[in-house]
């Protein structure tokens, strides 16, 4: 079978482009979408749930308003056991749900186990409460 010029340019140059998107994200593709805190707050304002996966402790410290706690890890830092379940009395699978954390690290894997169970909406709030106080947008603590 011969392979025309045409053909072997067009997946030469596709595999290009993979290599290059895997080289810019650190070798990962990211299987959540991400937005930054002000897209976050207007998607919020539009009816989005905002869900901050953050400590009890880190959340009465300071959190976005009327943002909902829903703990990622436990107080063991595992995964907690029931944040499927929690986060299904709070938002339905079809809502948008913004998922925020303190800086990422915890957000970008609670976005996928979302997304994976079946909340094709949820997105990574970049930068996370950080982010989103150092901006000077709506900011309480207690609670």
């Amino acid at each position: 079978m011969r392979v025309s010029p045409l053909s072997l340019r067009s997946s030469l140059l596709v595999a290009a482009l993979v290599a290059l998107i895997a080289a810019c994200s650190g070798g990962r593709v990211s299987a959540t979408h991400d937005i930054d805190v002000r897209e976050a707050l207007a998607r919020q304002q539009a009816g989005g749930v905002l869900l901050d996966v953050r400590t009890v402790g880190e959340y009465q410290a300071g959190h976005a308003v009327g943002a909902h706690l829903v703990p990622w890890v436990d107080g063991r830092g595992q995964m907690n056991p029931e944040f499927l379940a929690q986060v299904g009395t709070l938002v339905s699978p079809d809502q948008e749900v913004l998922v925020i954390c303190q800086s990422g690290s915890r957000s970008v894997p609670a976005a996928r186990a979302l997304r994976e169970r079946g909340y094709h909406s949820a997105v990574n709030v970049l930068g996370g409460s950080m982010a989103w106080h150092r901006s000077g947008l709506p900011w309480e603590t207690g609670r």
